[in-house]
């Protein structure tokens, strides 16, 4: 073998050890490209999304304009599946979406409008707080109920839900109302009329002076009183003993 043929051999033998190892650098790249891709879908999942106290508050409009839509469908969809919901107007817990909608179904018959009138905003890791007391007015009877409420709000990667929701009456206001209707009802006793005396008995009239005029009457009356009385007859003699 010349020295022509070696160097050649040689020089196609070099080629293919770079081509084997640009290939390889292209492998390693992408795999490194992968990996960072996949750390940073990771380090996502579990970064903190920010919020804001105003974006916050937003999300009560967005819950309280669902409610404007009067479908329960609309308003069932600003909870997260596995949240927990204390109703106001019902002593039953709602866990999972269709007990919600049956909530919503006869409260929104009403056509209620909230509005906040006061609150505390707490922000944490993919996740806010909201608590306070908001009233609520009914449209279709034109009645007003105020309540103490708390959301709480997590971030599930895509949008904030409301993962509890708590709600019920002032209860202060419950028991002064309930302290009113026991007064009224009182109130309403005491007015009842008592029921009537019994009217006297009239004096009989003696049968001799019933129809007579008050002059004969007296003259009546006297000749009574001078009627002489009529001897009481005494007993008689108990009979002897028969004899023996």
């Amino acid at each position: 073998m010349d020295i022509k043929t070696i160097a050649l051999m040689a020089s196609v033998l070099a080629l293919a050890a770079c081509g084997n190892g640009e290939k390889r650098k292209q492998e390693r790249e992408k795999k490194a490209e992968k990996a960072a891709a996949e750390q940073s879908q990771h380090t996502n999942n579990y970064a903190c999304h920010s919020i804001t106290d105003d974006e916050v508050a937003a999300l009560f409009d967005r819950w309280n304009n669902a409610l404007k839509t009067g479908k329960p469908a609309n308003v069932v969809a600003t909870y997260a599946k596995d949240s927990v919901l204390l109703p106001t107007l019902s002593d039953k817990v709602r866990y999972s979406p269709a007990e919600k909608e049956d909530y919503f179904v006869h409260f929104l018959e009403k056509s209620p409008v909230g509005e906040i009138n006061e609150r505390h905003i707490q922000i944490g890791c993919n996740t806010a707080f909201d608590a306070g007391v908001y009233t609520f007015t009914f449209g279709k009877t034109g009645e007003k109920a105020t309540g103490r409420y708390s959301y709480t709000y997590k971030w599930d990667g895509k949008d904030w839900l409301i993962t509890s929701h708590h709600s019920s009456l002032m209860p202060e206001a419950q028991a002064a109302k309930t302290a009113a209707a026991v007064a009224a009802a009182k109130a309403q006793a005491a007015a009842v009329p008592a029921a009537p005396a019994s009217a006297p008995i009239a004096p009989v009239a003696h049968p001799a002076t019933a129809a007579a005029t008050p002059a004969q009457q007296q003259q009546a009356a006297a000749a009574m009183a001078s009627a002489p009385i009529a001897p009481v007859a005494a007993p008689a003699p108990a009979s002897a003993p028969a004899a023996h």
